[in-house]
């Protein structure tokens, strides 16, 4: 018996059990081993750029539903510095929930409104006429259309247009829309030299395409949304980090800046009262601003009573209507708890005319302009009157 046991060969040894896949991994990383390591660089570096590519992609995809806004381009009709592209969409989330269509020259209109070569009365100013950060139709020049029918309404309202640089366009606004009225939009009442200086100096109009020809063809392609939205947050980190938002003063607190010199501001003023004048245009200056919430929860203008007395003077000998929204502002707050600037996905109280504040605007600029309706065409009659006399 021991003798058969030792004769019996031993068993063959059991292979073991191996997945075909984690076989063919294996082989597969022998073999990429064997490869040399500038080719292992590269096939890692084309994944991961294919990886960022793909990742990159559906950033944009995602922008595009939170802020898209169209390029500078040269104004179709010259009546400020620059335009938007004309007939494109936009969509800007990063403050307010603004959405709506660019007309065909440019500006931020319903398109209905853009249909005519002229117009009754136009509205220039600043961001808080372009008003991005609105629905359209809950614009001032919307809501204003809304309550006239009889007078055909237009808004150049364009970024970075403060109430000096309007001053240089409103003769050209004058020429080609031949308005009976027009309304300058402002939030600030006093401005430091240097930006008075290149408000009111000659300029080259701002856009979006570059001089040489190749630049500018690959910029009217559409734009990546992803890249504008990070250019439109460093933009406006860096001009609170640098302090290059100067271009005017609630107060004359800060004593580093130079003011712009009162005598030079009157004359501005009365210049284009004088242009408005010559022209049988009523020029309206329309005041708006900004409130602050004191301790006590109570609301204080951000204004220096000197320079509101000072600018609503100058309108007066220039005879220019001052419409200074501050006691219906206070008012609103007093009564509604609402405040015309800032937003909920901002912060309340400070940034741009919210649509409280556009729609307490569009009413007082609509009474004031029916206002001088009644008294235009009071005139008119007058003036028949004494012609039909023997």
């Amino acid at each position: 018996m021991s003798r058969d046991v030792c004769s019996t060969p031993p068993p063959p040894l059991r292979k073991q059990c191996i997945m075909p896949s984690v076989v063919a991994t294996e082989e597969k990383i022998s073999e990429d081993q064997k490869k040399p390591i500038t080719a292992r660089i590269i096939v890692w570096a084309v994944k991961a750029a294919f990886a960022g590519a793909v990742a990159f992609g559906v950033l944009n995809i995602l922008c595009m539903f939170y802020r898209v806004v169209p390029n500078y381009v040269s104004g179709a009709k010259g009546m400020t510095t620059s335009a938007r592209k004309p007939n494109q969409r936009y969509v800007s989330f990063t403050e307010g929930f603004g959405h709506g269509r660019v007309d065909k020259n440019g500006y931020i209109n319903p398109p209905e409104f853009a249909e005519h070569d002229t117009h009754d009365v136009v509205i220039m100013g600043s961001s808080h006429m372009e008003a991005l950060q609105l629905p359209q139709e809950e614009i001032t020049v919307s809501l204003m259309g809304a309550k006239f029918g009889e007078l055909r309404l237009y808004n150049v309202g364009f970024t970075g247009h403060n109430f000096l640089t309007c001053t240089k366009y409103l003769q050209r606004v004058i020429q080609v829309e031949m308005p009976k009225y027009v309304v300058m939009e402002t939030m600030f009442l006093n401005f430091d030299s240097e930006t008075a200086r290149l408000a009111l100096s000659e300029d080259k109009p701002r856009t979006s395409s570059p001089d040489n020809k190749p630049r500018r063809r690959m910029i009217q392609l559409p734009k990546l949304p992803y890249v504008d939205l990070l250019r439109f947050q460093w933009h406006g980190g860096h001009q609170f980090r640098g302090g290059t938002l100067r271009d005017n003063l609630w107060t004359r607190a800060d004593q580093t800046l130079e003011i712009m010199h009162p005598e030079q501001l009157a004359g501005v003023i009365d210049q284009i009262g004088r242009t408005a004048g010559e022209n049988d245009v009523r020029l309206i200056i329309m005041y708006h601003p900004a409130l602050a919430i004191n301790d006590d929860g109570s609301a204080t203008p951000k204004t220096n009573p000197d320079d509101l007395r000072f600018f609503a003077d100058a309108c007066s000998e220039a005879g220019i209507t001052f419409v200074d929204m501050t006691d219906i502002f206070l008012k609103a707050y007093a009564d509604d708890h609402v405040l015309p600037h800032g937003f909920a996905n901002t912060r309340i109280g400070t940034g741009h005319l919210n649509a409280d504040g556009h729609r307490m605007i569009a009413e007082e600029l609509s009474r004031v302009i029916r206002e001088m309706e009644h008294a235009r065409a009071a005139r008119e009659a007058g003036n028949n009157n004494v012609g039909d006399k023997p």
